[in-house]
C-alpha cells in the first residue's frame, strides 16, 4: 500500500465508484493487496525497472488510460522521462509502430504538464543521541530502515546517516523527502513503524531541526 501511495496517490478507487453492487472496492482492494501488495514487493528487480517494464507492456496493449498514469508513476519512481521514451523504442520492432506512436504520443503529452518544483521538497536534520550500550542493535535497525525507505518509497530522495567519530553514538541523519505528503506517507509504511517502536528505549534524546535548502534542486553525487 506504501507503494501504491507514492506512484498512484489513491489507487483507483476513484475510478472504481459507482460500479454496480459497490463490487469495484473489491476491485480496488484486489490491485491494493495483490498487485502491490505481492508483486511489487518481490525480490529480483528494483521499483524503477518495475515501473519500466509495466510501462512496456502497457504500451503493448495500448492501453491509454494507464499510459498515462503509469508515466507518471515511472517519474515517482525514479525513471526520466528519457529513459521511459528510449524503453519505448527498443519495443517498437517487436510491437510496431501504431502501438509505440501511440505511447510516444503519450509521453510527449505526459511531460509538457507542470510538475512539483524543488522548492516543495521537504529537507529535515534529525540530530539522535543513542544509549551507547546498544549502539550495535539500534544501528542494525537504522540500517534496515534506510534500505527498505530507498529501496520501497520513490518520495524518499535521500537517507543519509552519520555518527561523531569521537561520540559514535550521536548520530545525525539528512533525510530530504520529495515533498511533506512523502515525508507523512513515509512515517506510516511498516518499516519505519518498525524501526521506531523498535528502537523507542534506546533514543536518548532526539532533536528535529526543519531547513531550508539554499540551492533547492541540488543533486548528491
Amino acid at each position: 500500500a506504501a507503494i501504491q501511495d507514492k506512484l498512484y496517490h489513491g489507487g483507483i478507487s476513484a475510478v472504481m465508484e459507482g460500479v454496480p453492487g459497490g463490487m469495484g472496492e473489491e476491485v480496488a482492494r484486489f490491485l491494493t493487496d495483490y498487485f502491490f501488495g505481492e508483486i511489487y514487493t518481490r525480490n529480483g528487480l528494483d521499483l524503477k525497472t518495475k515501473e519500466l517494464l509495466g510501462y512496456c507492456i502497457l504500451t503493448t496493449l495500448e492501453a491509454e488510460s494507464q499510459l498515462q498514469s503509469h508515466f507518471h508513476g515511472n517519474i515517482q519512481a525514479g525513471n526520466t522521462p528519457e529513459e521511459v521514451t528510449a524503453a519505448v523504442i527498443q519495443c517498437l520492432p517487436y510491437i510496431g509502430f501504431p502501438a509505440a506512436i501511440k505511447a510516444l504520443r503519450i509521453i510527449k503529452q505526459e511531460t509538457a504538464r507542470p510538475t512539483a518544483s524543488a522548492t516543495d521538497n521537504l529537507v529535515r536534520l534529525s540530530k539522535i543521541t543513542v544509549d551507547a550500550n546498544r549502539l550495535d542493535e539500534y544501528n542494525a535497525y537504522l540500517k534496515e530502515e534506510i534500505e527498505a525507505s530507498m529501496r520501497l518509497e520513490p518520495g524518499v530522495l535521500t537517507l543519509y546517516a552519520v555518527a561523531e567519530k569521537d561520540a559514535p553514538h550521536k548520530i545525525t541523519i539528512l533525510e530530504i523527502y520529495a515533498d511533506r505528503a512523502a515525508y507523512e506517507s513515509h512515517l506510516k509504511t511498516p518499516h519505519f513503524q518498525k524501526y521506531k517502536q523498535g528502537t523507542l528505549d534506546m533514543v536518548k534524546d532526539l532533536e528535529l531541526v526543519d531547513t531550508t535548502p539554499l540551492i533547492p534542486g541540488l543533486k548528491i553525487k
